[in-house]
This record gives C-alpha cells, structure tokens and sequence, in this order.
C-alpha cells in the first residue's frame, strides 16, 4: 500500500495559510516528541557499544563508538531546535 500520496496531502493540509492554533501546537508538539525519541534511541545505541566495549576489554569497535555519539549529537541539535520552537510557540501565546 503507498501512502506517499496521502502522507503529502497531509503535509500540503499543514502548509497552507490559516491553519488553526491548535494544529501548529499540536505539530510542534509531535515534533518534540520525535525528537526526544531520536535521541534516547542514540543514547541507547551509545551506550550498548559501550558496554560491549567494556565487557570484550577491545577497542575494535571504538569507530562504531565515534558514529553513535555523532548520530546522538545531531539527535540533541535536532531535538534543541524543536524545543526553541516549541517554547516560541509557548511565549507567542502568552502575549
């Protein structure tokens, strides 16, 4: 089943003009959430190549190590950009 078309749709519905409030709060919000997704997954990842690190007593698979800090890096920028969004969406409101 393609849901390309219907998942466009969908972004074309929150592209355009006028749309309520409440959605772009709720987007914001949906976005966060993956964010923070994002990077307990990475931090997960980390930390098990840590452990199978320091339990084999080898550094062979320090590169792995380096690929998943970089990947949590850009998980944390990701999810820093989505919290500055949300919080404009918090302080829009307030005023």
């Amino acid at each position: 089943m393609r849901r390309g078309p219907i998942i466009a749709l969908g972004l074309a519905a929150f592209a355009q003009p006028g749309l309520a409030e409440q959605d772009i709060w709720q987007v914001r919000v949906l976005r966060m959430e993956g964010a923070a997704v994002g990077v307990r997954r990475s931090a997960e990842a980390v930390g098990d190549v840590a452990v199978n690190i320091a339990e084999s007593g080898r550094i062979q698979r320090l590169s792995d190590l380096k690929s998943k800090v970089e990947q949590l890096r850009r998980n944390v920028v990701s999810a820093r950009l989505a919290a500055e969004v949300l919080h404009e969406g918090v302080t829009d409101t307030e005023d």
